[in-house]
């Protein structure tokens, strides 16, 4: 059932985990616009990026931390570099919590804790992702202060700030006003 890791097997895990992250399931919310639609892709999305570091460490021996960290984010760019959905439609963040929920709970739970209350807060989906992708960072950096894997991380949050942009630059002036 295991393998050594080998340069092919790494490409075709790297691969899969693209095609993985590429699955549109908010497709379905953007058609039906409704609450429990959004809560199923949100659960789905979060899948994809859980699924993609498990089926990486199962298949082979060398289930390393940076292989894991590796594999989840292509599953991450899968979603944010979609080839079935238009550019700008997709922000990824989801992807990356499911990531974070195998590889660091604590962090993932804190900033899906943060994302809540932020919503809850100022029912601004994109000023509750920001809040989630920061407290996830946050904890994620107090708990591993060390490693070669935290250039994975700021990757993840310097992909997903920079997709956030605008929203950034909308929420600043409508708090400026």
């Amino acid at each position: 059932m295991f393998q050594e890791l080998n340069l092919l097997s790494l490409i075709s895990l790297i691969f899969f985990c693209f095609f993985l992250g590429s699955i549109p399931f908010d497709r379905l919310v953007f058609r039906k616009k409704s609450r429990s639609w959004f809560l199923l892709a949100v659960v789905f999305n979060t899948l994809k990026g859980s699924l993609a570091v498990i089926v990486g460490s199962m298949s082979t021996q060398d289930a390393s931390l940076i292989t894991s960290w590796t594999l989840g984010f292509f599953a991450f760019l899968g979603d944010y570099y979609c080839p079935w959905v238009p550019l700008g439609q997709r922000k990824a963040l989801h992807v990356a919590w499911g990531v974070f929920l195998i590889l660091a709970p604590w962090a993932a739970m804190m900033g899906m804790l943060g994302f809540f209350c932020a919503y809850f807060y100022k029912r601004i989906i994109a000023f509750a992702s920001i809040t989630g992708l920061i407290l996830t960072a946050a904890s994620y950096f107090v708990m591993h202060p060390k490693g070669v894997y935290l250039w994975i991380v700021v990757g993840f949050i310097f992909f997903i700030l920079a997709r956030y942009e605008k929203d950034i630059d909308r929420l600043l002036i409508q708090e400026g006003s």
